[in-house]
């Protein structure tokens, strides 16, 4: 199918908007057209790979501001005059630090699963 102005136009409204509805009604496009557009292999592949680049774009953004969010956090906790302060980023720098833990800990097994089973060699070989 011929890739138009108005399946970029929908694909953009899709990746802005938290609803098909809202997406139709942002961009002046039929609500119809949009479910139309989601049938076709072509729309939901690029909406799927556009989708991911922003992913991949928010996921960047937030790795490259992390140590500095987490040295305000040390910071606040150790140099603040206000206990509640000290308390909040206290709490945080815990919630962070099991996350991190537990993120951690699951990827370990997870690793260790590809590995023992060879779902990725299964997976390269395709």
């Amino acid at each position: 199918m011929k890739w138009t102005n108005s399946k970029q136009m929908a694909l953009n409204a899709l990746l802005t908007s938290p609803s098909v509805r809202a997406a139709a009604a942002g961009s002046g496009i039929a609500e119809r057209t949009f479910f139309n557009y989601l049938n076709e292999k072509e729309f939901t592949d690029r909406l799927a790979a556009a989708r991911h680049e922003a992913t991949q774009g928010i996921i960047h953004l937030l790795r490259s501001n992390m140590e500095s969010a987490i040295d305000t956090i040390v910071h606040l906790h150790i140099h603040s005059e206000d206990e509640r302060v000290r308390l909040a980023a206290a709490r945080e720098l815990l919630a962070h630090g099991m996350n991190t833990a537990i993120i951690s800990s699951l990827t370990d097994r997870l690793d260790f699963w590809e590995r023992e089973t060879g779902v990725l060699d299964d997976v390269q070989d395709d």
